[in-house]
């Protein structure tokens, strides 16, 4: 099936998933030099900054959009896949924060609410779910699609784009972070950037510190983008925004991390477990990064409440004053979850089975039961000082600003540093490529052909992609969830040769 649509998805070519000439020695630095690993993120994220605060212009269009959609009591839907699916979800919850009673805002993401913790294999290949979720919110004539997507060329985002086009008097926008020209050698691509009735975006920021893990500064700066188009009151608090969060950046010292990636990583190596324990202020953002680390990573997701021969996830969210998981939902995104009651989806996406994950005060019982041990406890909450974190004995109060936008997009930034280092540590990417990647969908499973012939050209050994192709789907049901299919793959080839 993948070969029949290959051409469409092999994207090798584009800048997001090509390796960064600055982390080439990232996973050697994560064990030998955290230091030097800390202070390299942090220069790909000033990099990705710096191409922010060049796009004032094309910010104060989305702002006008949101404006004139809000004059007219129009709502503003935000969607996203994978990635781009929690930011949208995730500014939604900000703002609801700051307006508890406003239905003005509607996020969602491929698979619904669910997909934040349990993504739905292949939901994002298809354009026509991103429709029909978009409809089944009621999206109406008067209401304003904010589209991101960090390649370019999500089939479900496209089509949830289209779809806004068709409905809206409202152009929607679409948002992206690949160069036009890479972007027009795939059909859909080409089809939404040369459609009049949707507006376009770039936001390149160059390659990802990690190679193809938009969780990182891809998906760091659309959330920046979209976040500050809703929340700024005029033009000039457009760009004191973009000043402000650039300083608070330049003014941040990332490597107070450090002590928390040795800790986290060395409880890992000794077969232990991590709860987040977190203020449900924060709750959005954490669970985001620890969420991203299975995917990315090959890290078994978390665990739902009671399910059959269940292993358990390495680490887990917490939140120590909910007294159930309807709570915890309610608690965490600011409102009743979201979920996609599609008879061909039942037990995979409805809110029964979104209600087995369960981050309310009885997690840590359970958990116990489940290791035969208690977890150590991580946390990271919201103080009068600052933002807490402690692990152990390590314990540190950061700063971050009162503004709540730029708090995420700071403590956003900062997590993905320490699980991207903590899983170096854990030989869990090869250089700064992603060995671990889990190919969930059509663009993952090129990816981890890709990456396997980059090691295997390390071999100096040739391989013609169908070929490796048509090996990975002959050995992928004997690799386990945890394993690496990239390394399985490479594996697989050097023995053949």
């Amino acid at each position: 099936m993948f070969l029949s649509v290959v051409e469409q998805f092999r994207l090798g070519h584009l800048t997001t998933e090509t390796p960064h000439p600055l982390t080439r020695d990232l996973s050697s630095l994560a064990k030998t030099n955290l230091k030097k690993g800390v202070e390299i993120l942090k220069e790909v994220d000033r990099e990705m900054l710096n191409i922010l605060s060049q796009k004032s212009s094309c910010l104060k269009d989305l702002w006008e959009a949101v404006e004139e959609t809000r004059e007219r009591n129009g709502r503003i839907f935000l969607v996203g896949c994978g990635a781009t699916g929690r930011l949208s979800l995730a500014l939604e919850t900000l703002w609801r924060q700051e307006n508890p009673k406003s239905d003005q805002l509607v996020s969602f993401m491929a698979g619904g609410d669910i997909a934040l913790i349990s993504s739905i294999e292949k939901f994002e290949d298809y354009p026509e779910y991103g429709a029909r979720q978009l409809k089944d919110l009621k999206f109406g004539k008067n209401d304003l699609l904010i589209a991101c997507t960090e390649g370019g060329e999500t089939p479900f985002v496209i089509g949830a784009t289209e779809e806004a086009a068709r409905i809206s008097k409202f152009p929607p926008f679409f948002l992206y972070c690949n160069p036009d020209q890479e972007l027009t050698k795939i059909q859909r691509s080409q089809d939404v950037l040369s459609n009049p009735q949707i507006k376009k975006v770039n936001l390149t920021t160059g390659p990802m510190a990690l190679a193809g893990s938009t969780r990182m500064q891809a998906s760091t700066i659309l959330m920046a983008f979209v976040g500050i188009s809703l929340w700024a009151s005029d033009y000039s608090d457009i760009d004191k925004r973009l000043v402000d969060l650039r300083e608070l950046f330049d003014a941040t010292d990332p490597t107070f991390l450090i002590p928390f990636i040795e800790k986290e990583s060395d409880h890992y190596e000794k077969g232990g477990h991590i709860l987040y324990q977190c203020s449900q202020q924060l709750g959005i953002t954490v669970l985001t990064d620890t969420t991203e680390r299975s995917p990315t990573f090959s890290l078994w997701p978390f665990e739902p409440v009671q399910a059959a021969k269940q292993v358990a996830s390495l680490c887990y969210l917490y939140f120590s004053d909910s007294p159930n998981a309807e709570t915890a939902w309610e608690q965490l995104l600011g409102r009743a979850p979201r979920t996609l009651e599609w008879q061909e989806l039942e037990g995979i996406a409805n809110t029964k089975q979104l209600l087995k994950y369960d981050f309310g005060k009885d997690l840590i019982v359970r958990r116990s039961q489940l290791l035969e041990k208690e977890a150590a406890i991580f946390v990271v909450k919201e103080e009068e000082s600052g933002v807490f974190f402690q692990i152990g004995e390590s314990q540190f109060i950061h700063d971050y600003g009162q503004d709540l936008l730029s708090k995420h997009l700071m403590l956003k930034m900062h997590l993905n540093l320490l699980s991207t280092l903590i899983m170096g540590r854990m030989n869990r990417y090869e250089g700064n490529i992603m060995t671990w990647v889990r190919p969930s969908n059509l663009k993952l499973i090129d990816r981890t052909i890709r990456y396997a012939q980059i090691l295997l050209e390390r071999k100096e050994l040739q391989f013609d992609y169908e070929f490796l192709v048509r090996r990975l789907f002959e050995i992928k049901n004997s690799v386990s969830k945890d394993q690496s299919l990239v390394l399985a793959l490479v594996s697989a080839c050097s023995k053949k040769d």
